[in-house]
Formats: C-alpha cells, sequence, structure tokens
C-alpha cells in the first residue's frame, strides 16, 4: 500500500510498509533484529542498546512494540513465540532443525 494524497496536501499512512507485511508478526526489520539479539542471549535492554548503539529508552520502544504484535510480556515470551513459529524459527535459528509436529 502506499500514502494517499490529502486535500490539504498531507499524506496519510496507508499501512506497514512492503517489507513489513512480509515479516511474521508484521514487526519492522529493527523490531526483527531486538528480537534475533534476544533470541542470541542480550537479556537486558542495556547490553540490546549498547549492542545496537540507541539509547535504552529506544530498545524500551522496540520491545513495547514486539509484546504488543506477538503477544507476550517478556523476552522470556519473546523466544517462546519464536519457538512456536516456524517461519520466525527460522529467521532467528536457521540452522535449529526441530521437527514439525502438529504444524
Amino acid at each position: 500500500m502506499t500514502q494517499q494524497p490529502v486535500k490539504e496536501g498531507r499524506h496519510v499512512n496507508a499501512g506497514p510498509r512492503r517489507s513489513t507485511r512480509r515479516q511474521p508478526w508484521m514487526l519492522t526489520l529493527m523490531e526483527w533484529r531486538v528480537v534475533q539479539a534476544v533470541c542470541a542471549g542480550s537479556p537486558t535492554r542495556l547490553e540490546l542498546a549498547q549492542q545496537f548503539g540507541v539509547d535504552k529508552r529506544t530498545i524500551d520502544s522496540h520491545l513495547s512494540e514486539i509484546f504488543r504484535k506477538i503477544g507476550a510480556q517478556s523476552t522470556a515470551g519473546v523466544v517462546l513465540a519464536v519457538l512456536h513459529n516456524a517461519e520466525a524459527r527460522r529467521v532467528c535459528w536457521p540452522e535449529l532443525k526441530i521437527e514439525e509436529v502438529g504444524e
């Protein structure tokens, strides 16, 4: 979807970016990077902020959006959600082979 012009000259966001729509849970690329870092073992927000060279509040914002989008309440919940989603699992752990039971 693209932005549609409005009569006053403003643009209205017509939905998520095409790159976001292709991702499981409709996460942004930065949110996916945070998810991957969490799954790789960066447990604290401070460590994540240092890893990405951003403020801790920026990481808090990304994590809040991730939690909202996937229905998790903690970083441990994010890891569990990734384990239960085959597409997300392939993004975070491409080498991990889990028998697909019931999927």
